[in-house]
């Protein structure tokens, strides 16, 4: 159960993070390196495309 809890924790802390980013429509480039870090960090190798 707590192993739980922490992934819930985990996904609010990181939607918090990102809807505090400025990223209007057709600019979302802080989002997507925002994004892009902590999938690195996880372990995962995202790519951008369009």
């Amino acid at each position: 159960m707590k192993l739980k809890k922490k992934y819930v924790d985990l996904a609010v802390k990181q939607t918090e993070v990102l809807c505090r980013i400025p990223s209007p429509s057709g600019f979302t480039a802080g989002a997507t390196e925002y994004l892009n870090k902590e999938l690195k960090s996880m372990g995962f190798k995202p790519e951008y495309s369009r």
